[in-house]
């Protein structure tokens, strides 16, 4: 049976071939990964860059905002995947930005 186009094919057993499709598999997931785009807000500096820091490591694409106006901005002009908010934050409401994040997202079918 034929796989999907976004499915990933089951790498072969022999050591070659299986050492060949580890390193497709691999790259596969880098892809991706780096087209997975996460937002991090939080006013707490060493906790919004050490997050992000991890994620990139990892191979995402992501953008942080340490104020909820900025944070704000970014939901307007760029569409997110995963955003990871600070609810309490002085200038805006963790739950406004939340509310602006799922008005502004295109909803994914699930299928």
């Amino acid at each position: 049976m034929p796989h999907p186009p976004h499915s990933i094919a089951p790498c072969t057993f022999t050591r070659r071939r299986r050492a060949i499709g580890s390193h497709r598999l691999a790259g596969a997931h880098a892809a991706v990964k780096g087209g997975i785009r996460f937002l991090i807000v939080d006013d707490d500096r060493t906790l919004r860059e050490s997050c992000a820091n991890l994620l990139q490591l990892d191979g995402y694409t992501v953008s942080v905002a340490g104020r909820g106006h900025e944070a704000l901005e970014l939901l307007r002009h760029r569409r997110f995947d995963i955003v990871l908010l600070d609810l309490y934050m002085s200038d805006v409401s963790g739950y406004e930005l939340l509310r602006v994040a799922m008005e502004t997202s295109p909803r994914r079918s699930s299928s």
